[in-house]
């Protein structure tokens, strides 16, 4: 179902029946008895959830495709111990819905169900009129529409950031009005249950909206500009967005900044944007500009490069010039800051794609065979990933031709952008934000609304949000490959060819990449996931997204047993309210608190070095986990206190502090704006490389391609929530730890071991030093490398805190 509704219902009407009782009861203890001492043939429940879903269905009308109120199962529970007989097959059977509620699903047409007018019949149509008012009540009245018909209507108020719960105000109305089945009238709904993750501390859920809106009107304004500038070698003919946000995919798009020339009425909050103070960092907006054909460039890769970033140069002074917006060019592509965000050219030429190939080719030799004789392989290589192959942000033909999908899906699914967002805080909130690419996620969303195995695509985020669990959790990564083919373009020998792609990366001891996505411009899923994920960060994805959709399951589902006051009892919109609150913090809890019980590190983030801490889930949500049975490792992390770092090492990132605003002013701050600067993930990658022994990076083997036989297994891997999170977990290698000749760039974090002969029989040679991992010294590299940025690093396990 799309949406999914919980009526109230008198609790004494779902008393089961009993069908032979012993002693005379009352009418009112008989559920299937009527006011006149009759059996009936349907129990009261039945009748509830026939009155509650006749009600759901006449008030969506067109907007429903399908309604229907999920049946109760007999349970047969009362009947033991009263001498009464009990059917094997009903007993222990779980209820479908709390006690006291009527579960109510409908499958919407994802289309109408956000219009804000339902029309009705025309003013002189007599009967059907008279029916439509008395429905609807005080909220029909006459309209005069474009056409010049004069009908009834009705009006529904919603932000542009809550259309998705126009329903949920349809279906509650109506219960209230109509009161079907003895309802008390009070509705829990689900569609806005998810909202909170979706927007910032002080945001609403039409800022998102409003931001994403003035970024597109900043884009075609921007685009227009410079397709007129003149004196250019090379004119503009042609720009395309490239980033997520433009695509309205971002989990969070980018707020206006008053130092990027935003107007004041664009600014929320004046210059006091985000907390103490002016945001330092800006997300910037990938643009692509095409440059007209020319035969003059070079023919080698490298003065390629060279050439284009002379261009950029000229294209930044043309722009300052002729635009009077400030510009920064640099080798790979020029910052332009208009209309209060960050744009990020990237230029492109004809020539781009033969310089890609050249540069390549000129890659993959490395993959050729070498000289014959003690040097070669003892065994061949198969060749099924190309293990140097250009990475994503060098291929601005593929990251077009995806914009382009992706823009075409999301155009034909209304619920496709809140879906890919909802996906991507999920993956940081559990701390896998550096494992899985954004693209890779919209792949994934893409294939559950274009699965030829279901029906109808969602009608909502939140059933697309738990349709992309399910294909998390329960596709067979290891076994079957997961083809995106949204429009049909590939071809059955393509489709073989994925096949093969996929079983030849299948037959070494360590299967990448292990998220195999394959689309028509990438038939060995190359370039998205080619090297992250990696199969145990993978595993741990498909763990915490069964275990989240189980627990949705549960709650949405309504199987919990709430506390039910009585129906006489007065209760105000306020206390309605509130429960509705506490239901959703629930849910919200159990799906995106992170499970720290695996991991037997964390290390904490200052909050001033991360410019989207406001962006953070708050970690009042992570209550739930815990009462769930969890190790209480996340508030154990957040409640404890280090002292200050040096202030020399004192990073202030999230924003200029008051004080600065208030002496410089904000137009002397504008040159000291960091564009593109993401922190966290730059010194996860610093301790990748420089400390755990990570070498997946640029130019480097893949782990479980040619060549990588020779690396070592790193010290362990990182997870970070990319979102605003200030935790860093760190889960250890297990063959890391196994004694190893030491090797001279991690010697300083070894320590000797002597071996002990196994049965009489030495395993190494005599004398052989040998070396294993020293945790306190890795720890304290750790803390200098993230000296300024590090608060401090817990072990839940044994709740020894180490200074830093």
């Amino acid at each position: 179902y799309d949406y999914l509704w919980a009526v109230q219902v008198p609790v004494d009407g779902l008393k089961p029946a009993s069908p032979i009782p012993t002693n005379k009861p009352s009418n009112d203890d008989l559920v299937g008895t009527t006011g006149t001492g009759l059996v009936r043939d349907v129990c009261a429940w039945r009748e509830q959830e026939a009155a509650v879903e006749a009600i759901v269905q006449a008030a969506l009308g067109g907007r429903a495709r399908l309604v229907r109120a999920v049946r109760r199962r007999l349970s047969g529970v009362h009947g033991q111990g009263q001498g009464l007989p009990v059917s094997s097959l009903t007993s222990g059977l779980p209820i479908v819905a709390g006690r006291g509620e009527v579960l109510v699903g409908a499958r919407v047409d994802s289309t109408l169900a956000l219009r804000l007018v339902d029309i009705g019949p025309a003013a002189d149509s007599g009967r059907a009129a008279t029916k439509f008012r008395e429905f609807w009540g005080e909220l029909s009245e006459l309209r005069r529409f474009q056409d010049g018909k004069i009908s009834e209507a009705v009006v529904w108020s919603a932000g542009p950031g809550a259309r998705h719960c126009i329903p949920d105000q349809i279906v509650r109305y109506a219960v209230q009005r109509h009161r079907p089945g003895g309802s008390n009238g009070r509705v829990r709904t689900a569609a806005g249950v998810l909202d909170l993750v979706l927007r910032s501390e002080d945001e609403s859920s039409d800022d998102a909206v409003l931001y994403t809106r003035l970024l597109d009107a900043a884009t075609d304004k921007l685009s227009k500009q410079l397709r007129t500038l003149e004196g250019l070698a090379l004119k503009v003919t042609g720009v395309q967005p490239l980033s997520s946000a433009s695509r309205h995919t971002a989990a969070f798009p980018p707020v206006p900044h008053p130092l990027a020339g935003a107007p004041s009425a664009q600014v929320k909050g004046g210059l006091a944007l985000s907390g103490p103070g002016l945001p330092r960092c800006m997300e910037p907006v990938d643009l692509l500009v095409q440059l007209e054909n020319s035969g003059r460039w070079p023919a080698q890769p490298e003065p390629f490069i060279k050439m284009k970033a002379a261009l950029g140069l000229q294209l930044a002074g043309a722009i300052e010039s002729s635009l009077n917006l400030t510009t920064q060019a640099s080798e790979s592509a020029v910052d332009v800051l208009a209309d209060g965000f960050a744009f990020r050219l990237i230029l492109y030429s004809g020539r781009d794609e033969d310089m890609l190939e050249e540069q390549t080719a000129l890659q993959l030799q490395t993959q050729l065979p070498g000289p014959r004789g003690p040097w070669a392989p003892a065994k061949p290589v198969p060749v099924a990933v190309p293990v140097a192959a250009p990475s994503p942000e060098t291929m601005p033909l593929l990251r077009s031709w995806h914009h382009g999908m992706i823009t075409r899906v999301a155009g034909a699914n209304p619920a496709y952008g809140p879906t890919c967002r909802l996906a991507k805080r999920w993956l940081a909130c559990h701390l896998l934000s550096n494992h899985f690419a954004e693209e890779a996620v919209e792949l994934m969303v893409t294939a559950v609304f274009t699965d030829a195995g279901c029906t109808e695509a969602p009608g909502s985020a939140l059933t697309g949000f738990l349709r992309f669990l399910r294909l998390v959790a329960q596709h067979p990564w290891s076994a079957r490959p997961l083809i995106l083919d949204p429009h049909s373009n590939m071809t059955p020998d393509a489709l073989r060819q994925v096949q093969r792609r996929f079983d030849g990366t299948r037959s070494g001891p360590h299967a990448m990449p292990a998220l195999f996505l394959a689309t028509s411009k990438d038939l060995c899923s190359a370039h998205w996931t080619r090297e992250h994920p990696e199969p145990h960060a993978l595993s741990r994805a498909v763990t915490t997204a069964a275990s989240c959709l189980a627990a949705a399951s549960w709650l949405l589902g309504g199987r919990q047993e709430p506390t039910i006051p009585d129906t006489d009892t007065a209760r105000d919109a306020t206390q309605d309210q509130e429960e509705q609150s506490a239901w959703e913090a629930a849910v919200v809890g159990a799906m995106f608190s992170p499970s720290l019980g695996d991991l037997p590190l964390l290390v904490k983030v200052r909050r001033e070095a991360l410019p989207s801490a406001v962006r953070a889930l708050p970690s009042s949500l992570a209550t739930p986990m815990v009462q769930r049975g969890q190790p209480d490792a996340l508030s154990a992390v957040m409640s404890s206190r280090w002292p200050a770092p040096p202030k020399r090492a004192r990073a202030f990132l999230d924003a200029f502090p008051s004080k600065a605003v208030e002496g410089r002013g904000p137009s002397a701050l504008r040159a000291e704006l960091l564009v593109g600067l993401e922190p966290l993930p730059l010194f996860v990658a610093q301790l990748g490389s420089q400390l755990l022994g990570a070498r997946t990076g640029e130019g480097q083997p893949a782990r479980g391609g040619p060549g990588s036989a020779a690396l070592p297994p790193p010290l362990g891997t990182l997870f970070m929530d990319g979102m605003g999170g200030q935790l860093l977990g760190l889960q250890w290698t297990a063959p890391a730890f196994l004694p190893a000749a030491p090797r001279p760039l991690n010697s300083h974090l070894m320590l000797p071991c002597n071996l002990a002969s196994s049965g009489g029989v030495q395993q190494h040679k005599p004398g052989a030093l040998m070396v294993v991992p020293d945790v306190a010294r890795v720890l304290g590299e750790l803390a200098e490398l993230g000296e300024g940025v590090v608060e401090g690093v817990l072990m839940p396990k044994s709740c020894a805190k180490m200074q830093t």
